[in-house]
């Protein structure tokens, strides 16, 4: 009978783990490459890979990728679930179940409060409780209908290493309330550059040597994954583009493709220059991003500076009581109660509590719920979460708003 090991990694098992993805997912360099590394993350542990090992020999594994994010103004820790895989032979024995659960209850302990994974198979993760909190927006604009000329007298050149102190405080500032955008720190920064492909670009807009915009682009899909400005230099955005549009022209390529959300200043110059933009629903085609809180309380408690700043932004900001919130759990997937304590615009979280207002549901809905992929309201409607009173459906339509989702490509593709 063989011998069945659920065990984290060690440094030893690295190039036996990079050879068991090499052999699932896709047989070349750039997956071993790839995953060389993802063990230098700044972030990274070598336990934060789970196997199995069948005999002494690795057969599934499992990488969590270890990140702060943003939920409007609080920061928290996540983990993202990578690289899922099961060598052939041991296939349909539930390794990669058994590794998932062992994982999530890894997240517990480490107080990782949410936890984002990238699949095609969503209802293999929906047990877990996982679900869409992330919607694709592409935007597409013909290239000559980009700037032909940018007439803001700022200059527009390649990135360089002496620009990062510069791009860092950009994207700091810009997306400094964007709901699951990632807190990069300078370590963090230059290891996301060190995947930079040679087709790869930055650009970065500069007013009198000083840095006041940027966009990067993915040579290999042609997509412009993120984009910011300084407060103020709105305009960056036109000598951006219209340096894109010489070198598109350059390269022969028709269009440039938008990677950005709906209401970002880049998307909305497009659409008045004739783009179009086309918002495709998780699991409506190709990868789906999914989330899932990792612990009710401990996800709350960890947002709860945001959760004070939308009291204190509306007609509750002196709203005192309770909410209780609740989900049924998932098929894999426990159920979990808390209370919401709420005083003059303070909130704390506290085990559950028999009150009288209660938003309450499925795992899942509930999830997006509280992420900020639905707004309490629009879900209320859907029939996918209920609340037991007028009071919690007001109360929880503030503190639980659509809040739009999004976390860069470049983030997407480091975990």
């Amino acid at each position: 009978m063989s011998m069945v090991e659920y065990t984290v990694a060690t440094e030893e098992y690295h190039e036996e783990i990079y050879r068991l993805i090499y052999d699932v997912f896709s047989r070349t360099e750039e997956t071993l490459n790839r995953h060389r590394l993802a063990s230098r993350d700044p972030y990274y542990k070598p336990e934060h890979r789970h196997i199995v090992k069948v005999d002494g020999r690795v057969v599934s594994h499992v990488h969590l990728t270890h990140r702060v994010a943003r939920i409007g103004v609080a920061r928290v820790d996540i983990g993202g679930i990578m690289w899922v895989g099961t060598a052939p032979e041991h296939r349909g024995k539930d390794y990669g179940r058994q590794l998932m659960m062992n994982a999530i209850s890894y997240l517990k302990g480490q107080g990782w409060v949410a936890s984002p994974l990238t699949t095609s198979i969503l209802d293999y993760y929906r047990p877990l409780g996982y679900e869409a909190y992330h919607d694709e927006v592409w935007t597409k604009v013909n290239t000559l209908a980009l700037p032909k000329e940018d007439e803001t007298a700022f200059s527009v050149v390649e990135y360089s290493p002496s620009d990062l102190p510069e791009v860092m405080s950009i994207y700091d500032e810009f997306y400094s309330d964007w709901t699951c955008t990632i807190c990069r720190t300078k370590e963090y920064w230059g290891w996301i550059l060190e995947h930079k492909m040679p087709e790869d670009l930055i650009l970065v807009a500069k007013d009198k040597g000083r840095a006041i915009g940027y966009a990067a682009s993915t040579g290999r899909d042609g997509l412009l994954a993120e984009s910011a400005n300084l407060k103020g230099y709105g305009q960056a955005y036109y000598a951006l583009l219209s340096e894109l549009r010489r070198r598109l022209i350059e390269k022969g390529t028709p269009d440039l493709t938008l990677s950005l959300p709906l209401h970002h200043p880049m998307s909305c110059i497009v659409r008045s220059l004739g783009g179009v933009t086309e918002v495709r629903q998780s699991g409506s085609s190709g990868l789906i991003k999914l989330m899932k809180v990792v612990g009710l309380g401990a996800y709350l408690k960890g947002i709860t500076p945001e959760l004070e700043r939308r009291l204190l932004n509306s007609p509750l900001a002196g709203y005192r009581g309770v909410l209780g919130i609740m989900h049924s759990g998932e098929k894999l997937s426990p159920p979990e109660k808390i209370t919401l304590h709420i005083e003059g615009g303070k909130v704390s979280v506290d085990g559950y509590a028999d009150v009288g207002d209660v938003i309450s549901g499925n795992e899942r809905p509930v999830g997006q719920v509280l992420i900020g992929y639905r707004g309490l309201a629009e879900a209320c409607n859907m029939g996918l979460v209920k609340t037991s009173s007028d009071r919690a459906l007001e109360l929880g339509s503030v503190l639980f708003p659509s809040t739009y989702p999004w976390r860069s490509n470049l983030d997407n593709a480091t975990g």
